[in-house]
C-alpha cells in the first residue's frame, strides 16, 4: 500500500496519479491538502476505463476539521485517505455502477440524493472488505436524517432494493 502524502497545493495539482485521475481530485475541499492511497485510486481507474467515461470525485481526503463539518463519522476512512464518494460525467444507472463497483471494491455504498430522490452518488473505500450498504434521507421534523442499511451479502442488498417500496433504485441515475 503506497500513501500518497502532499500539503503543497500546487504539487498536488500537478500530480497526475493514473491517466484519467490527478491529486487535485482527491484532495480536501477545506485545507487542500493531498492524503490518498495509491491502490484505492487504481481501482477507480478500473472503473473509469469500464465505463469509458469520467468519474466524478464529491469526497476524497478530508482532514479532521474538515471531516467534522460534513458530518462524518469519527471512524471514516476518508480521514485516512481510503474512502472516496463520486459521481459520473453523463448519465448512468446508479445501481448498475454499484454493481459494477463492487467487483472492483469490497465495501461499497449507494447513496439517495437528498436533492433529488431520483439521483445518487457512491462511496468506495479500501476498508475491510466484505460491506456493502444503501443510505437515503428521511425528514425528521425539520431535520433531514441519513439512514443506513448494511449488507453482509450482496443478494440480500439486491433483494431489499427490489422489495423497497419507497425509493426506486432501479431507476436512479449517477
Amino acid at each position: 500500500m503506497t500513501m500518497i502524502k502532499i500539503n503543497d497545493p500546487k504539487k498536488a495539482e500537478s500530480l497526475q496519479i493514473t491517466t484519467n485521475f490527478s491529486g487535485k481530485e482527491f484532495w480536501c475541499n477545506h485545507c487542500k491538502q493531498l492524503l490518498i492511497d495509491e491502490n484505492l485510486v487504481k481501482k477507480l481507474q478500473q472503473l473509469r476505463d469500464l465505463y469509458g467515461t469520467g468519474i466524478i470525485i464529491t469526497s476524497g481526503y478530508r482532514c479532521p476539521t474538515h471531516n467534522a463539518r460534513v458530518g462524518g463519522s469519527n471512524q471514516s476512512l476518508h480521514k485516512d485517505g481510503k474512502a472516496v464518494d463520486f459521481i459520473m460525467a453523463g448519465r448512468h444507472n446508479a445501481f448498475q455502477v454499484f454493481t459494477e463497483a463492487c467487483k472492483i471494491f469490497g465495501r461499497v455504498g449507494l447513496y439517495q440524493s437528498t436533492n433529488n430522490p431520483m439521483s445518487a452518488y457512491i462511496h468506495v473505500d479500501i476498508g475491510e472488505k466484505g460491506t456493502w450498504w444503501l443510505s437515503y434521507p428521511i425528514s425528521s421534523g425539520s431535520k433531514i436524517k441519513r439512514v443506513y442499511a448494511y449488507y453482509k451479502s450482496l443478494s440480500n442488498l439486491a433483494k431489499a432494493v427490489q422489495e423497497d417500496k419507497q425509493r426506486d433504485w432501479l431507476n436512479m441515475t449517477i
